[in-house]
């Protein structure tokens, strides 16, 4: 499964290195690091495909499953600098060395939005705001290790085109050590 907190704090270190102001996750809302400083939080994740795969290892069949996801990372600034802080950003994100941060805690860079205004009227005035969304691809995988397979059980299913079953067969196959 996915730990999205580690991967908010890792992307949060990320953003904080390449804008240079304080980021913090998007629920901390009403929590003002500074002056100027950038507010993120993951949105919309879809499960955009799988495959899974089997090999042997040490006389065991291990069978890994990827699971491939797509999310947009909300990234929003605060203050006065907001839309020069994300306007930098922007130019951070199409460098090959940024993808490559990216990379190193697993997100594949696919693009962005372009930055826009977002202002917010608080009890004590009008703040300046500006947002933009990031998008992004995961891959999880998740391996588990089998030492005896006894039997298998396999389900058969041919549809037509109309998405009705025409043929649907479940059968056991014992295996033979």
């Amino acid at each position: 499964m996915i730990d999205i907190s580690a991967l908010q704090e890792e992307v949060g270190d990320i953003l904080e290195t390449l804008s240079g102001v304080p980021c913090i996750v998007e629920e901390q809302e009403g929590y003002k690091p500074a002056d100027n400083f950038i507010a993120y939080s993951f949105k919309g994740w879809e499960q955009i495909g799988n495959d899974a795969s089997e090999y042997l290892i040490d006389g065991n069949t291990a069978l890994t499953t990827y699971t491939l996801w797509q999310c947009a990372l909300e990234v929003i600034a605060v203050g006065v600098d907001s839309n020069l802080t994300l306007v930098n950003l922007t130019h951070q994100l199409i460098k090959d060395s940024t993808k490559e941060l990216f990379k190193g805690v697993g997100l594949t860079y696919q693009g962005k939005s372009s930055v826009k205004p977002f202002p917010k009227i608080l009890t004590t005035g009008w703040e300046q705001r500006y947002m933009m969304t990031v998008d992004f691809c995961l891959v999880v995988s998740d391996t588990d290790s089998v030492d005896y397979v006894e039997f298998l059980e396999i389900t058969h299913t041919v549809k037509n085109f109309n998405g009705d079953t025409v043929i649907e067969e479940e059968f056991t196959v014992d295996i033979i050590p």
